[in-house]
């Protein structure tokens, strides 16, 4: 069972905008470094924005800074197994084991 969104992740090159911008609405920094941020919501789920000239991201689906990939969070390792079994065969399709990935219809980075 699939139970929300647990991190997004961002290509964006200018830190400092996103700094303030993700701060304004009101997450709290728990990484920050050079090419490299990720907020906190309350919730707990995690916003890592990333320079994509010094990180290695997933492909954008569209020109400039913009959403790279979203990891799902999942109940437990049945549930994961499941789905490994039901995407396997997706384009794109990644096992690290403890995460699986895959890309969506719409180009998207899926985890």
């Amino acid at each position: 069972m699939i139970l929300g969104i647990e991190q997004i992740t961002y290509g964006a090159g200018d830190l400092d905008t996103c700094r303030r911008f993700f701060a304004d609405w009101g997450l709290s920094l728990v990484q920050d470094q050079d090419s490299r941020l990720v907020f906190e919501s309350l919730n707990g789920c995690r916003v890592v924005i990333a320079d994509p000239a010094r990180v290695v991201l997933p492909a954008p689906i569209e020109e400039g800074p913009t959403l790279r990939e979203v990891t799902w969070g999942v109940r437990d390792a049945a549930s994961l197994a499941s789905l490994r079994t039901r995407l396997a065969g997706a384009k794109g399709f990644d096992d690290a084991g403890d995460s699986i990935g895959t890309v969506d219809p719409n180009g998207l980075a899926i985890r």
